[in-house]
């Protein structure tokens, strides 16, 4: 998945949480940090509180995604959720900041 592609779905998918924007994502708003699984398992779901997408049942280091909109300073995480692409990069998914700690590592957003 290229970066203007996950950018689209975590657009559209802000969107269908009914957050709006005055300006779009663009990929120098979004940043990716390592996460370590802590609570055993974890659901990983479609959206905040939706649809379980997959179950992390080891403790693994994950993705998770922080993104700003300088416009309106609204950024991650949504009411306690990450965005992760730990069920896979083509899956974008919500797991709860109660379930991992972050490392302060950054990397590339994909």
């Amino acid at each position: 998945m290229n970066t203007y592609s996950f950018l689209k779905i975590m657009f559209l998918t802000l969107m269908n949480l009914g957050l709006t924007f005055n300006q779009p994502l663009s990929a120098s708003t979004v940043m990716a940090e390592y996460a370590i699984v802590q609570k055993l398992p974890s659901n990983v779901q479609s959206q905040p509180n939706g649809k379980i997408i997959c179950r992390i049942t080891k403790k693994v280091t994950i993705s998770v995604y922080h993104f700003t909109n300088s416009v309106n300073g609204l950024g991650s995480p949504i009411n306690g959720w990450y965005s992760t692409i730990a069920c896979g990069k083509e899956q974008i998914g919500w797991i709860h900041q109660s379930r991992i700690m972050l490392t302060g590592k950054y990397h590339s957003a994909p």
